[in-house]
């Protein structure tokens, strides 16, 4: 049994997908995700640099983590802040 090329699906924004094209990988964008994270921190760095010494080296410890620690510890620390002090 031969395949035959399926046509084209039109998506509800106008853009054809075929079959043959597949789904876009999601392991592309966690570069970009961690280049944010990087740049996150170095102005976390900076913001922090004339606060807390206690602050500061809890940053130096997280940049020194992977990026899925670093990612925990951020969602803490926006959950922290939003409780406030």
């Amino acid at each position: 049994m031969s395949e035959k090329p399926h046509a084209p699906y039109i998506m509800p924004d106008g853009s054809r997908y075929t079959l043959r094209e597949g789904v876009p990988s999601k392991n592309r964008s966690s570069g970009l995700r961690r280049a944010k994270d990087d740049v996150w921190l170095q102005l976390q760095r900076n913001k922090v640099s004339a606060g807390s010494d206690q602050e500061l080296q809890e940053i130096r410890a997280i940049e020194q983590a992977g990026h899925r620690r670093r990612r925990r510890w951020l969602n803490e620390k926006v959950l922290r802040d939003m409780a406030g002090p």
